[in-house]
């Protein structure tokens, strides 16, 4: 492993992966791996790599250089809602900094900042890991939107606020697990003693919504999508309740690793994020 760090430390990380490989291949021939084992040499893999980016990134601000990687989480419906704002003018101001995107859902994405595989990600979560720095960038509450051809919204008129047991008989379009928002759905199912039935499940947000309109159904879906969408003739096809169900509202991080370097291109990269949010 020391030869490993050398190589890191002199910025080549080529020559680092290359031993990485070659202390597999002497470690499988004297004893088969098992599944675990495995699993902590890709751990260790991941570990150096993210070692290796950290350190390329010093040295670039040291000099003065504008040059690097961001690899950066976010889900795939966020990322439609808020890339196209923010990424004209980042990449304008570092037309040599390499954005790679990572797109999962929230519970995911956080599992990808600590294992280094992801630098930044824009997650929506309760912040519970104390490797992790959590940096606010908005909050959210979470409403039930439903097709006005549904019973609950000829029933209730649009922006009553409401119990989610009140929607019990209506079937549901969910977001699969690994989004927080399904987190909240199957706690809120089990807190109201309620079993609907779940017509279908996607990882696509956008999908879901728009199903939820064709499909004649209801779907948990945070504010900031109904008032920020594109296309308003789907919101106005939707009615949206707030829930009476405790605390609905959701908070909009942007997560890193503690010990990581914070670049000063990461730094402009949340500025101009929260000056695009703010004008919305």
């Amino acid at each position: 492993m020391d030869y490993i760090l050398l190589a890191v430390l002199v910025g080549d990380g080529h020559l680092a992966l290359e031993y990485i490989v070659d202390l597999l291949q002497r470690v499988i021939l004297v004893s088969p791996l098992s599944a675990a084992a495995g699993q902590e040499y890709v751990h260790a893999a991941q570990q150096v790599v993210a070692i290796h980016t950290d350190l390329t990134n010093k040295i670039s601000e040291i000099k003065g250089e504008t040059h690097g990687t961001l690899r950066l989480g976010i889900s795939v419906q966020r990322g439609m809602q808020i890339l196209p704002r923010v990424l004209p003018e980042f990449m304008s101001r570092y037309p040599h900094v390499r954005v790679e995107l990572e797109e999962f859902g929230s519970n995911t994405l956080e599992k990808m900042v600590l294992d280094g595989t992801c630098d930044l990600a824009l997650i929506t979560t309760t912040p519970s890991n104390s490797r992790l720095r959590y940096q606010l960038i908005e909050n959210e509450e979470i409403l039930l939107i439903a097709a006005r051809s549904t019973q609950l919204a000829r029933r209730v008129p649009n922006g009553t606020p409401l119990h989610i047991a009140q929607a019990k008989e209506e079937r549901f379009i969910s977001l699969a697990v690994g989004h927080s928002i399904r987190t909240v759905q199957d706690r809120l199912f089990l807190l109201s003693g309620i079993q609907p039935e779940i017509l279908l499940e996607s990882h696509n947000f956008e999908a879901c919504r728009r199903l939820t309109l064709a499909l004649g159904a209801v779907m948990l879906c945070p504010d900031a999508y109904v008032s920020r969408v594109p296309d308003l003739d789907l919101s106005e096809k939707l009615n949206a309740y707030p829930l009476l169900d405790g605390d609905m509202m959701r908070h909009f991080y942007l997560c890193c690793r503690r010990d990581m370097h914070f670049t000063r291109y990461m730094e402009d990269f949340l500025l101009i994020l929260r000056q695009e949010l703010a004008q919305s």
